[in-house]
């Protein structure tokens, strides 16, 4: 019984398998940057799901360097089928929308001219801490319907929120998030974006969380019922991935969005589409 009782997970589990996931890729540098008689060999890398491809490829570009025309030209990737890879958008997130657990590593291409007219520009790493915690803030304003915890926050509390992220310190990461998921029971909106795989397009409406006694949290069946009646059906069983897996759709979507969400604490799902 003690054995059992270990294998049960807890909220805490979650966060941190959530935190630890990891996507093996395999990079090439584009035949059009290739300054050598001979292309170098391709690069092998584990891309934490929870960062941002700025973050955690400059090994990467040190990895090229010989190869290039210059190591300071913006740095951009894109799959096995061309498809631009914005790096606005966690890595786990890309991965659900263009990659495939039955196709690793991931075939990435990385590209240090030309860049793609759909990707931003990203001249450094401060660009991606300003997109990061100006979603972070949307994502708090969403929850609690103003911005009053977040702004809260002290410079070493916010600073703490980038760089457990950048660093990969999940202690350091979660001290000062917690304060912002605080209070559940007074969440106002689930700050959530629905994406169809293949597509950068998404849906984000304010989605209530509870029932109408206030208390119950809605399913995730009925959030995707609510936003999208065509495809789902309440109690259905559709393809809604979460950071690659397939949560039950009598999940509570309160439950999802504390424990699954992205740093930026915006939960991400990627509806499958059948064949």
């Amino acid at each position: 019984l003690a054995s059992k009782r270990r294998m049960i997970a807890t909220d805490e589990d979650i966060r941190k398998e959530v935190w630890r996931g990891v996507i093996p890729a395999v990079v090439t540098l584009s035949a059009n940057d290739v300054t050598t008689l001979q292309a170098p060999s391709s690069y092998y890398i584990l891309l934490p799901r929870v960062s941002y491809l700025p973050i955690v490829t400059q090994s990467v570009r040190k990895f090229f360097s010989g190869s290039i025309a210059s190591v300071n030209s913006e740095m951009w990737f894109g799959d096995s089928k061309g498809r631009p890879l914005k790096w606005h958008l966690p890595i786990g997130l890309l991965f659900d929308l263009f990659g495939s657990p039955s196709d690793l590593p991931w075939r990435l291409t990385v590209h240090f001219h030309g860049l793609h007219e759909t990707i931003l520009p990203c001249p450094s790493i401060d660009t991606v801490k300003r997109s990061f915690l100006h979603l972070a803030k949307e994502a708090n304003y969403l929850r609690h319907g103003d911005s009053a915890k977040f702004t809260s926050l002290s410079v070493a509390e916010t600073d703490d929120l980038w760089d457990g992220l950048k660093n990969n310190s999940y202690q350091q990461f979660w001290k000062s998030n917690e304060k912002l998921l605080s209070d559940k029971h007074w969440m106002k909106n689930v700050p959530i974006r629905i994406y169809s795989q293949n597509s950068y397009q998404y849906q984000q409406e304010l989605i209530q969380p509870f029932e109408d006694d206030k208390t119950t949290s809605k399913t995730l069946g009925k959030v995707l019922a609510e936003v999208m009646p065509h495809e789902f059906k309440d109690g259905s069983e559709g393809k809604a991935m979460v950071h690659g897996t397939f949560p039950s759709m009598s999940t509570p979507i309160v439950w999802l969005n504390e424990n699954c969400s992205h740093p930026d604490n915006f939960l991400y799902i990627v509806i499958i589409k059948n064949e």
